[in-house]
C-alpha cells in the first residue's frame, strides 16, 4: 500500500515530501495511464501560494528538454520570458519554482491532466501545443501564445522560411517515403 507508506514516511519526515510514482504496464487502458500518473504525481508536489511571476512560462510533458534553440525561447526572451523545463530544475527548490509561473505549455499528451490540474489548484492557465510538424498549426499556437501573454506579435517568416528550406534539404536526402 504505497500510499499508506507516503503517509507514514510524512509523518516521520515532515520537511520531506513523498509521492508514489511508478509504471505499471496494466494501467495502460485505464482512465490514468502510467505517463500520466507519473506527469500527475510529479507535478503534485508543486506548492500553493507562491507568487505568480508574470514573465515565467512551464514546459510541461517531455522529458527531454526542449532544445534551446527553438524559436520558443528567442520569441520569450524578446518579451522578457524566461521559459522553464523540469530538465532545468538542479534543486527541488528550483523545482518548486515552477509553480510561480503564469502559463504551461503543454507540450504531449500525457502531461495534460497535469496542466489542468496546475490550472485548478495553483491558477495556473495552459495552452496545448502537442508536437506538430505543420508551419500553420505552429504559427498558430505561438498567434495564441502572444495573445494569451500580451506579446507583441512575432513576424515569423523568416522562420518559416528556414524551416521550409530545411524540410526541402530533408526531402533532397531522404526522398519521398
Amino acid at each position: 500500500d504505497h500510499e499508506a507508506v507516503c503517509a507514514l514516511l510524512s509523518e516521520k519526515y515532515p520537511d520531506v515530501h513523498f509521492r508514489s510514482c511508478h509504471m505499471n504496464p496494466f494501467q495502460m487502458d485505464t482512465a490514468i495511464p502510467p505517463m500520466v500518473g507519473l506527469q500527475l504525481n510529479i507535478y503534485s508536489l508543486l506548492p500553493e501560494g507562491r507568487k505568480k511571476n508574470p514573465k515565467q512560462i512551464n514546459l510541461l510533458g517531455n522529458n527531454e528538454p526542449v532544445n534551446k534553440s527553438c524559436e520558443l525561447f528567442r520569441y520569450a526572451a524578446a518579451e522578457g520570458f524566461t521559459v522553464k523545463h523540469i530538465t532545468d530544475c538542479k534543486t527541488f527548490e528550483e523545482f518548486e519554482s515552477l509553480a510561480e509561473s503564469c502559463l504551461n505549455i503543454i507540450v504531449t499528451p500525457p502531461a495534460k491532466k497535469a496542466g489542468v490540474k496546475l490550472e485548478e489548484r495553483l491558477k495556473i492557465p495552459y495552452l496545448i501545443r502537442f508536437v506538430t510538424y505543420d508551419v500553420e498549426e505552429i504559427k498558430d499556437f505561438y498567434l495564441s501564445l502572444f495573445a494569451k501573454l500580451n506579446m507583441t506579435p512575432v513576424d515569423m517568416t523568416s522562420d518559416i522560411e528556414k524551416a521550409e528550406n530545411a524540410f526541402k534539404t530533408a526531402k533532397k536526402v531522404i526522398g519521398d517515403f
